[in-house]
């Protein structure tokens, strides 16, 4: 498995489109013609933020927003990269019409879905294409994650997250959208990320082999599974990473490990760090 997880990630992006949607095809249609296929969500071959059940996972995520975020119906909320709108999903019958939702995405698709079918002509919800740089998911990007500039004024949202973001994200993308997140969230509100944190308990099951992710290229700050696409996994050194949200003003709330390392006991798949603004 982590062998054709590193083969796939070495194709070119075309190409994994194109792989994706051959691979998932029979079952695609097999949906469809059953009649039980949803609207709002994509079929696997078009899907490409990550496997799993798409309207389950949405959900899992939405309590946790709830449980660790305190939103409430009439809040100002930001997703950086909302993808095809996974998680934005069950806010449509959670905000109420002062409430809003913004979400950007560097994939042109991911924006092209979330505004046609996740919420067309939704006055409460706002997706934006952002054209940054990412050797993974947008090679001809003309924007450094590392110098982007979030389109939205200071102290503008109550709650701010990202998930499968920062696991294909390198140091300095990371610290400038840490910076960012900062900038646009309102005093003492709240931020929920999710990443590869790795410790020393992590590091050691990966060594053991019992990660489902092989991270066995360290570079300065961070782990990766490829030398030649780092982007394709990235998993950060858990004491840099305290470093980060303590020189950018921000104390962690909660930590919840995650199972990808194969440690326990876990609450989803990877590691959740929530974050207050100070």
């Amino acid at each position: 498995m982590k062998l054709i997880r590193n083969i796939f990630y070495a194709l070119p992006l075309p190409f994994r489109k194109f792989v994706r949607q051959i691979y998932f095809w029979p079952s695609d249609f097999l949906l469809k013609l059953s009649g039980k296929s949803k609207t709002e969500i994509p079929p696997n071959g078009k899907n490409f933020i990550g496997p799993g059940d798409f309207e389950k996972i949405g959900n899992e995520f939405f309590e946790y927003f709830k449980r660790y975020g305190q939103i409430q119906p009439d809040s100002k909320i930001l997703e950086l990269g909302c993808g095809m709108g996974r998680m934005a999903l069950p806010f449509k019958s959670f905000l109420i019409n002062n409430g809003s939702f913004h979400g950007f995405d560097i994939a042109t698709e991911g924006i092209e879905w979330c505004t046609n079918k996740i919420a067309p002509n939704d006055e409460r919800f706002h997706f934006q294409k952002v054209d940054i740089y990412n050797k993974l998911y947008n090679p001809s990007g003309k924007i450094n994650a590392n110098e982007f500039v979030f389109p939205y004024p200071d102290n503008s949202f109550d709650f701010v997250f990202a998930t499968s973001v920062f696991t294909h994200m390198l140091p300095a993308d990371l610290l400038q959208y840490v910076k960012e997140t900062y900038r646009v969230l309102k005093p003492s509100k709240k931020a929920l990320f999710t990443f590869f944190v790795m410790d020393e308990i992590a590091q050691n099951l990966v060594l053991q082999q019992q990660s489902f992710l092989d991270f066995k290229y360290h570079e300065k700050n961070f782990f990766t599974i490829s030398k030649k696409i780092p982007e394709s996994n990235v998993a950060f050194e858990k004491e840099w990473l305290n470093k980060v949200f303590a020189e950018n003003n921000f104390k962690v709330l909660d930590e919840a490990f995650g199972s990808w390392s194969g440690r326990k006991p876990y609450l989803s798949f990877q590691d959740i760090i929530v974050l207050q603004k100070a």
